[in-house]
């Protein structure tokens, strides 16, 4: 019988896939590291980022600057805020700074911000604008609203060839950790 270069192709892609799948077990967790200059980047691409709430609000939040919580397992960003009320054309202007931390969505191949937690909010003319009843209400209002806008913000998406190579070699999905030298994706051998 002929070996045809058809058949050849067949068995090695054949074999190769069935190496492919057993190397995660020999080769044990595969890890990648993005340091913080390069996550800042990486968030900077993403905004800023515009939501309306409510048909009445527009949310601008912009200008990332990124600090590592490695204690937490968490991001800490500082960023600019712009709320603009469409009824009253009132528009405010300030900054905040949050706690996020990231996990790895496979169904999207996406890496999204989880569990926004607002710490500090100060808007100039919060006071001026005269719809809030104290100040303390509207730190706590605003600071809900840029949770609800950036809470399952993606802010990337793996190529599906990379994603393709990671599940065709038997790993599980990254996991996200976030390490004092970065952003740490770990990506273990599928159980």
């Amino acid at each position: 019988m002929a070996i045809t270069r058809r058949r050849v192709l067949g068995g090695v892609a054949l074999v190769s896939g069935s190496l492919l799948g057993a190397c995660a077990s020999v080769l044990g967790p595969r890890r990648v590291v993005y340091s913080e200059d390069e996550l800042a980047a990486l968030l900077a691409r993403r905004f800023p980022v515009d939501k309306r709430l409510m048909e009445w609000l527009d949310v601008e939040v912009s200008h990332p600057k990124v600090r590592l919580l490695p204690e937490d397992n968490r991001l800490e960003l500082g960023l600019g805020v712009a709320l603009r009320d469409r009824l009253f054309t009132t528009r405010l202007q300030g900054r905040l700074r949050l706690s996020t931390a990231l996990a790895v969505r496979p169904e999207d191949r996406s890496l999204r911000m989880r569990q926004v937690k607002v710490h500090d909010w100060a808007v100039d003319g919060l006071e001026d604008a005269g719809r809030w009843p104290s100040r303390l209400q509207g730190q706590r209002l605003g600071g809900l609203l840029v949770e609800r806008v950036l809470e399952d913000l993606s802010i990337y998406t793996f190529k599906d060839s990379d994603w393709q190579r990671l599940t065709d070699a038997g790993y599980a999905p990254p996991q996200v950790r976030i390490q004092p030298q970065g952003l740490e994706l770990l990506a273990v051998p599928r159980a």
